[in-house]
């Protein structure tokens, strides 16, 4: 599993959109430069998924579990990211109180890796945690 950490502001659509440095750079009236750093949101603990397939179907979901990032303030809600190549489909979103879910299709036998992150309330996503389900 590599490191795909970094913050973006309005959500991924691909691997290489994480950006590296949380900064909001503003310029006013008089041309100067003002660089607001913002509040990293750190990546949830203990990402783990679980296939969750049908008896005889070669198709199911998945059952994901994390724990809430104690150094996080204002966590608003959480997302989950399916890696599709190289780029990342929204497959769930939920409140800041609960800390698993049952999203994504994935295929029997056939790996696939998936992202958490969590979302504050200006809707800022912070790092990802990722796990790839076999």
């Amino acid at each position: 599993m590599s490191d795909r950490s970094n913050t973006v502001k309005d959500g991924p659509s691909q691997l290489s959109d994480w950006n590296a440095v949380p900064l909001s750079p503003e310029i006013d009236a008089d041309k100067s430069v003002r660089a607001n750093f913002l509040r990293t949101i750190f990546p949830p603990l203990q990402f783990a998924g679980r296939k969750l397939l049908q008896s005889l179907s070669f198709e199911g979901r998945v059952l994901f579990s994390w724990q809430a990032n104690p150094k996080n303030i204002q966590v608003a809600k959480y997302r989950v990211y399916q890696q599709a190549g190289n780029s990342l489909e929204l497959v769930a979103e939920t409140g800041a109180d609960r800390t698993s879910i049952i999203a994504g299709r994935v295929i029997k036998n056939r790996p696939c890796s998936f992202a958490v992150l969590a979302v504050d309330s200006d809707n800022r996503e912070g790092i990802p945690a990722w796990v790839t389900v076999q």
